[in-house]
Order: structure tokens, then C-alpha cells, then sequence
């Protein structure tokens, strides 16, 4: 699987700095967890970019259909997907070659677009050609394209909870934040994840309870982790598929996570107490 993921980006503030302004067009919790840190002219070029990507892969279709993707710039829950038939011809094996595209139907410079490549036939070499020429285009657009594990979405996108993937341990940081304040606190604390480490939204997990709840799925803007959100913890779990040279970033990174995490619990309790001892 690979993404391409969103523009979103903070300039000149650094991860330990806690005292750096959090962007001001924050749509609030359940509404919308992105924080908006593009203008106008560089969500423009997102878009754009995003179109020329497109047109590139419309031109290995080889048929007058279209990939039916609609622009926007709101997070969407669960998007839904669609195919692509791609005609592929090696000229080393001189045969008939295909592969499948499986894509988000929707696009937004603020939310990861994933793309899925699947094939029968096809030969190995082949299909690494294409991901190759795939992803220089998608660089020349101005896109962050990005290899993904599967692991990272399916074990957050399970209905009934998560389910954690057999090989691949999760780093979690629990909360002791009572469930009818924890809207808030994750409101404020994705806001401190996005603008000071550099983490993006990728999609929007909704579980199937008495009562809806939805909590989104956090990548950072380099692809080391993935934060799975839930109503007891942040799930930290690292993207094995960068190497063995990612290893130590990805550590850095989670110490990184833990702390501003517990900074942001720390304050918000003591908030939260003050405002309790005031009103009583």
C-alpha cells in the first residue's frame, strides 16, 4: 500500500518547543481534527499536483474511463475506494500484463490518499516498474508519496476494537482522563501533535458502540508511526517498512510522542481541577 500524504506542514517551530503558537483554524474534535497550515496558494499547488498525478495514471488506463475521485478539503470517515484496470507491457517478457488500482475515492490536501496496487498478471519486475514511475511522478507533482504496512490501518479499522497484528507490537501511552472530558483533551492534544511534531491526519476511525464514537488515525509527515487514538490510550506504531536506518528516528520519535503527551495531560488535568474547585 502507499499514501500520499497531506501538504499540512509547520515551519520554524521546533518539538520541544511547547510555547509555539497552535494554528487558529481548528475546526474542533469531532468535526474536523486538521489543522489548516496551508494558504491558499500552497493548497492550490497540493491540488494541482494532485490532478497532474492523476492524469498520469489515466494515461496507462488505455480506455476513455476516468478514476472517479472528488476534491475537497474536509476529512472524510472511512472514505469509500474504487478500482482501476492499468494495462502494463514489459519488454522484457513481451506478453499482456495488468495490474489492479485500488484507491480512495476522495482527495484532500489535509488527509492521507491511499493507493493500493494488485496484481495476478503480472510479473514481479514488472510491477516494480510501474510503483518506480509511480512514485517519481508523484515527487515531480510535489507529492509526499510513501510505502505503508498494511498492519497500520487494519488493526484501527476493525469494527468492533482493535486488533493488534501478530508480529508488530504497539508502544501505547495511556490517559487517566475520565471518558466525559476526554473530547476536549484529545482536541487539544492532537492539535500539540500536529503543530509541533509533525503529525498528519490520516483517516478517521468510527467504532460501532451504543453511542457513535469516532477517533481519527494520526501519520507522521515522514512516514516513521502511525497514532491510533482510543478512549484509554495513543497506540504507537512504527513503520517497519522504511528499514532498519528508520530505527532510531522512530525511537527519538515516540520519546518525542510520550512526552508531549504526558506535558498536555499533566496541564490539562491541572486545568481541569482548577475549573472544577472554582465552580464548586
Amino acid at each position: 500500500m502507499f499514501s500520499i500524504l497531506p501538504g499540512a506542514k509547520v515551519s520554524g517551530v521546533k518539538s520541544n518547543d511547547l510555547t509555539s503558537p497552535v494554528p487558529e483554524k481548528h475546526k474542533g474534535f469531532y468535526d474536523d481534527w486538521n489543522i489548516d497550515t496551508l494558504d491558499p496558494e500552497e493548497e492550490g499547488r497540493y491540488i494541482n499536483g494532485f490532478r497532474k498525478f492523476v492524469e498520469w495514471i489515466e494515461s496507462k488506463i488505455h480506455t476513455d474511463s476516468k478514476l472517479d475521485i472528488k476534491i475537497h478539503r474536509d476529512a472524510k470517515s472511512q472514505s469509500g475506494t474504487a478500482y482501476a484496470r492499468v494495462e502494463i507491457q514489459s519488454r522484457n517478457i513481451g506478453r499482456y500484463e495488468w495490474l489492479l488500482l485500488q484507491y480512495d475515492s476522495n482527495y484532500s490536501p489535509f488527509q492521507s490518499f491511499h493507493i493500493e496496487v494488485q496484481w495476478m498478471i503480472s510479473a514481479g519486475s514488472s510491477i516494480q516498474t510501474f510503483v518506480s514511475a509511480m512514485s517519481r511522478k508523484a515527487k515531480q507533482c510535489g507529492l509526499n508519496f510513501q510505502q505503508m504496512p498494511e498492519y497500520c490501518r487494519t488493526s484501527a479499522t476493525n469494527f468492533q476494537g482493535r486488533v493488534p497484528h501478530p508480529f508488530v507490537l504497539p508502544k501505547n501511552i495511556y490517559f487517566e482522563i475520565p471518558f466525559s472530558k476526554l473530547s476536549l483533551f484529545y482536541d487539544i492534544l492532537i492539535g500539540a501533535l500536529q503543530s509541533h511534531l509533525g503529525y498528519v491526519l490520516d483517516t478517521i476511525f468510527t467504532a460501532r458502540r451504543k453511542k457513535r464514537v469516532s477517533w481519527p488515525i494520526l501519520v507522521h509527515n515522514e512516514a516513521f508511526a502511525f497514532l491510533h487514538l482510543s478512549d484509554i490510550s495513543v497506540e504507537f506504531i512504527q513503520n517497519k517498512l522504511l528499514g532498519s536506518n528508520s530505527l532510531q528516528r522512530s525511537l527519538v520519535l515516540f520519546g518525542e510522542t510520550r512526552d508531549l503527551c504526558q506535558t498536555v495531560e499533566i496541564v490539562y488535568s491541572l486545568v481541569c481541577d482548577i475549573v472544577d474547585e472554582f465552580l464548586q
